[in-house]
């Protein structure tokens, strides 16, 4: 009698990292100078983070809106075994204002913009926002001025003035570092005007704001002031809490202007963030009128 022998093979596979889910393409807008190649973007990194680390290399496609002026390295992002996270590496080609980036995860398309710098463009101010609007007099501000596009290698020195030039105190010039769009200012005002008007000046660009100083702001307002964001960079939870006895909604926006959240409170907020994307958001204060009562700038941390 023959005796038959079956030979069972087994093959182990490594790890397969099936079914990640991206939790961060960010920032949601970032900058890139044409003839760069090989390189990440700024002034944060664009960068995608998964759920998890993954078992073995992952990759991600990412395809470009515009691959003349914009393309991927390699055609995307790979996450190395052992790490839930990679920064995006691209190619600038040709000048653009803007490029969507699609990143394409099984079920998951997440997008943002990227503008190529040209080699001629110049940084312009595109904002002059006070933090808190109005004040009480003798009160201070900070104030924070915007770039289009990242400072050059050398930073760029914004000119300030101030009008009429006894209304207060305000440095004669602020320098935004290289690589960065904004930086910020104090106002301290000198009990002597109703209102001011701050200049800034960059080369051919400029921008005002005006401050308004009011004696008869109430004592729920003033309280509101003291608006408290935190903490700040922030990462999946970021509290607002401020003294207002009446209602109150803060409004956060992106750096494309778009809304991202309204909510309306009374004295203390906390947000759930972790579906937000790395980077710079700026909050609007109201109180429950509609009125303006506060401006400001929050981080998302990596």
């Amino acid at each position: 009698m023959k005796k038959i022998i079956t030979l069972l093979i087994v093959t182990v596979l490594a790890p397969i990292a099936y079914g990640q889910e991206i939790v961060s393409f960010s920032p949601n807008l970032s900058f890139v100078y044409e003839g760069e190649t090989g390189v990440s973007t700024g002034p944060m990194p664009l960068t995608i983070v998964l759920d998890s680390a993954v078992g073995a290399d992952y990759f991600i496609s990412i395809t470009s809106s515009n691959p003349n002026a914009l393309s991927i390295v390699n055609g995307g992002v790979t996450i190395p075994a052992g790490q839930n996270a990679a920064p995006v590496l691209v190619n600038a080609l040709s000048q653009s204002g803007s490029v969507t980036l699609t990143a394409i995860n099984i079920a998951q398309t997440l997008q943002v913009e990227v503008r190529v710098v040209g080699l001629t463009e110049v940084p312009e101010i595109v904002d002059l926002v006070p933090e808190r609007n109005p004040i009480s007099p003798g009160d201070s501000t900070s104030v924070l001025v915007t770039l289009n596009i990242p400072a050059r290698s050398s930073g760029e020195i914004v000119d300030l003035s101030l009008d009429p030039q006894t209304a207060g105190v305000i440095p004669s010039s602020i320098l935004i570092q290289e690589g960065e769009i904004s930086a910020e200012f104090k106002y301290v005002d000198g009990n002597n005007v109703s209102s001011c008007t701050i200049s800034a000046t960059l080369e051919d660009s400029s921008s005002t704001t005006t401050i308004v100083i009011d004696s008869t702001l109430s004592a729920e307002q003033l309280a509101v002031q003291t608006l408290a964001a935190f903490p700040n960079p922030f990462n999946n939870h970021i509290t607002f809490s401020n003294t207002l006895v009446q209602q109150s909604t803060i409004e956060i926006y992106n750096l494309l202007s778009e809304e991202i959240i309204e909510q309306s409170f009374f004295s203390e907020l906390t947000l759930d963030t972790r579906d937000f994307e790395t980077g710079i958001y700026l909050y609007i204060l109201k109180d429950e009128q509609g009125r303006l009562i506060k401006r400001g700038k929050i981080i998302k941390a990596k």
